[in-house]
């Protein structure tokens, strides 16, 4: 086998482990350099949705409830990052995570404001058939420190918020 095409079969097998989406996502790309797939600066620093290391940027081959056939996907090691006065403090980590867009734009996080804090809600699925899962963090407006938001009910913990569509769109500036 040549090194081209020994090369291109190396970038269309994933590194990461099989999920029941696998079978329906082709890969078109992997960066082993640092990508930045979010970004919001808020009113003390910024937060960031970054790669740790190898991302596998591909398409979906089929429709199903997360995405249209041909929408864009990305695999990486991520960690949701707060940078403020150039030190860099690590508030989530995601591995292995999988999410899909209809564009490779960095994401927004959604902005909700409250007296001591400003809220942040960043959304890596653009639709699924649940409702939308996001991950909250807070930046306290008077010391600037940023963390994860935990989200407690009937008696278990999740890193994230499953909220409905509707509730999204009513959120989003106009």
């Amino acid at each position: 086998m040549d090194t081209n095409a020994r090369n291109y079969h190396e970038t269309r097998v994933s590194s990461f482990p099989e999920s029941a989406l696998t079978a329906s996502i082709a890969i078109d790309s992997v960066n082993e350099d640092q990508v930045f797939r979010a970004e919001q600066q808020t009113g003390q620093g910024t937060l960031f949705m970054i790669s740790k290391g190898r991302e596998e940027r591909g398409h979906l081959l089929v429709s199903s409830t997360l995405g249209q056939e041909g929408d864009q996907t990305f695999q990486s090691d991520y960690a949701e990052v707060y940078r403020q006065d150039n030190h860099d403090k690590v508030l989530l980590e995601l591995p292995a995570f999988l999410f899909i867009q209809t564009t490779d734009e960095k994401l927004p996080f959604q902005h909700v404001s409250f007296t001591n804090a400003d809220v942040y809600i960043l959304t890596p699925q653009h639709k699924t058939g649940y409702g939308v899962e996001g991950y909250v963090f807070a930046v306290d407006k008077h010391h600037g420190d940023a963390f994860p938001l935990e989200m407690h009910r009937h008696g278990k913990t999740d890193q994230s918020l499953l909220y409905s569509l509707f509730v999204r769109l009513a959120a989003q500036p106009t």
